[in-house]
């Protein structure tokens, strides 16, 4: 979460209620300092702490390397996967391509790099497949997700 602070911004308020936090929407946060009390009228200083808050999607990413010598593609996925160590987000291997669960830019930044880490001269066509699963009510992850399909089962 990145959180940006402005210092007693004044706020010409009929009624506000001190040291109160109140949310006004997911990425907003007012809090109000000192006491209790509501007060009546005129302004008060608050500090205003703004949270944007990025939202965690779980992606699912592969890059197939097209008009390879061999069959095997590992040597790529291992290539791809040095680029994603690189990034703060957390990844899984499975079979058939890498779970990825971290914030949309940070993904998006690292398949672009991944993608044309691929080229070669050698390696003139790649494809790239890349699923995004964005939820904005709640924080994704692969456990939660994870777990939500075994307490079904």
């Amino acid at each position: 979460m990145k959180i940006f602070c402005i210092d007693d911004l004044i706020l010409g308020m009929s009624k506000i209620y001190r040291n109160a936090a109140f949310i006004i929407s997911s990425s907003l946060l007012f809090v109000f300092r000192d006491g209790h009390h509501p007060i009546r009228g005129g302004c008060v200083g608050v500090r205003l702490i703004l949270g944007v808050k990025e939202m965690s999607v779980v992606c699912e990413l592969s890059v197939v390397p097209l008009g390879t010598k061999t069959a095997s593609v590992s040597r790529y996925v291992a290539d791809v996967l040095k680029i994603l160590d690189k990034y703060p987000f957390k990844y899984e291997l499975t079979a058939m391509g890498t779970i990825i669960e971290g914030e949309l830019d940070d993904v998006l930044n690292a398949v672009k790099e991944a993608h044309n880490s691929v080229f070669s001269d050698e390696i003139v066509r790649v494809v790239t497949s890349l699923k995004i699963d964005e939820r904005r009510d709640k924080t994704l992850s692969i456990q939660g997700k994870m777990k939500s399909v075994n307490s079904k089962l």
